[in-house]
């Protein structure tokens, strides 16, 4: 009688609004964003390291290419590009990921 669980509607109301991928993606958790300023730090973070495993080290250009890719957009503009350079700043400076002598980035040991 107390109980005050939400409807099914209400549930769904609250639900975020995520576009999925086709099943035949290679790699990724099946969204696509619209723009790159709706993309939590976390999320970039996550294709960021299972890239980097997955590819080994990896030239900055090309790893950034990746990501964008990953996270469904079809081409890497100014803002893409800047955002993802500063997320891969913030996780040299945590000390998740490195830049080697010759450029590459990898994940730290």
């Amino acid at each position: 009688m107390g109980d005050s669980k939400p409807s099914s509607t209400e549930s769904d109301e609250l639900q975020p609004s995520i576009i999925e991928r086709d099943s035949d993606e290679e790699f990724g958790n099946g969204w696509i964003y619209d723009e790159i300023d709706s993309v939590p730090s976390s999320d970039i973070v996550k294709f960021l390291i299972n890239l980097l495993r997955r590819m080994g080290a990896t030239d900055k250009d090309e790893l950034i290419k990746q990501i964008s890719k990953e996270l469904g957009f079809a081409r890497v503009g100014n803002r893409i590009k800047a955002r993802l350079l500063e997320v891969l700043a913030q996780c040299e400076w945590k000390g998740e990921i490195e830049t080697l002598s010759d450029g590459k980035v990898s994940i730290s040991n």
